[in-house]
């Protein structure tokens, strides 16, 4: 998801938030998936230095790519969150 379709995401959850069709995102929730997705990167990087297959290490190799392209979103959501608060 590219930060135009996250700033549309975050415009409709602001709407519904307004409405009250949905709960606020606290930054301690936020905080706690990126703490989960920083220690699933650390655990793929630990993978792809032990893998020694090219093909594995290409798997792995796009996994850390999402999990890095997760990790920039979860980041973004919190200064997000904690500007609003």
């Amino acid at each position: 998801m590219d930060f135009k379709k996250f700033t549309a995401r975050m415009h409709d959850y602001h709407e519904r938030l307004e409405k009250h069709k949905a709960h606020p995102i606290e930054s301690c929730h936020v905080r706690e998936i990126l703490a989960r997705l920083e220690a699933k990167e650390a655990q793929l990087q630990a993978k792809l230095d032990a893998a020694h297959k090219q093909d594995k290490r290409e798997r792995i190799s796009g996994k850390l790519k999402t999990v890095g392209t997760q990790i920039s979103r979860a980041r973004h959501l919190l200064r997000e969150v904690e500007n609003a608060a």
